[in-house]
């Protein structure tokens, strides 16, 4: 638990909470930015389009991260209504997210890869470290956020996607979604990784094999 660590170890805490901070501000900020930009102001209206991160940070899901290491941080509420693609448009806001994580990644990829390959800095440095769990950070998001079950990001994309026929299918996964998640979340607990750790290794593997 990271919240134990704190006075045993206070610099690997805070690496910790400034990457976490930093991983969700972007992903939400992500949304907002792409809500505006296909026409729907309710995430500026609601102070989300900033990169302060009180604006986007649960107090709860931050603590909820330090204790059991799953959190979240404050949903950006958008109007679908007023995009301009009201059938894709919930898709794209919802990869905004995901794709802000990508962004983030490539960048501190490839700022670690400078940095360390030529020379400049060890692997163990202090600053390489954290570059490198801003990227194992950003990685888990991306690929958490990606899994199509409400209210993660992945699921407005399963919805686009899905023909209007199967609207009862949309219907059962809105409303139990939520709880399918938790059940998902607590199993993984209780059996030590075995549903989300192969698939954010893998997510894991393929980001460092690109450096």
């Amino acid at each position: 638990m990271i919240l134990f660590q704190l006075f045993s170890d206070p610099v690997y805490v805070l690496i910790w909470v400034v990457g976490v901070l930093y991983a969700m501000t972007v992903h939400e900020f992500g949304h907002a930015l792409v809500a505006k930009l296909l026409g729907d102001t309710t995430p500026e209206q609601q102070g989300r389009l900033t990169l302060n991160p009180l604006a986007h940070i649960d107090s709860m899901g931050l603590l909820m991260m330090m204790l059991v290491g799953f959190g979240w941080g404050r949903p950006v509420i958008f109007d679908a209504r007023q995009l301009k693609y009201p059938r894709l448009g919930p898709a794209l806001v919802g990869l905004a997210g995901p794709l802000a994580n990508l962004l983030s990644i490539l960048v501190f990829g490839a700022l670690t890869s400078f940095l360390v390959g030529g020379g400049a800095y060890a692997p163990d440095n202090l600053m390489i470290q954290f570059f490198v769990f801003l990227i194992l950070l950003n990685t888990t998001l991306l690929a958490f956020n990606l899994l199509p079950i409400p209210p993660l990001d992945g699921h407005h994309l399963l919805f686009a996607l899905l023909p209007d026929r199967y609207w009862k299918v949309k219907m059962a996964l809105a409303t139990q979604g939520p709880m399918l998640l938790l059940g998902l979340v607590l199993l993984d607990m209780v059996t030590g990784g075995s549903i989300f750790s192969p698939l954010l290794r893998w997510f894991q593997h393929l980001v460092f094999s690109l450096f």
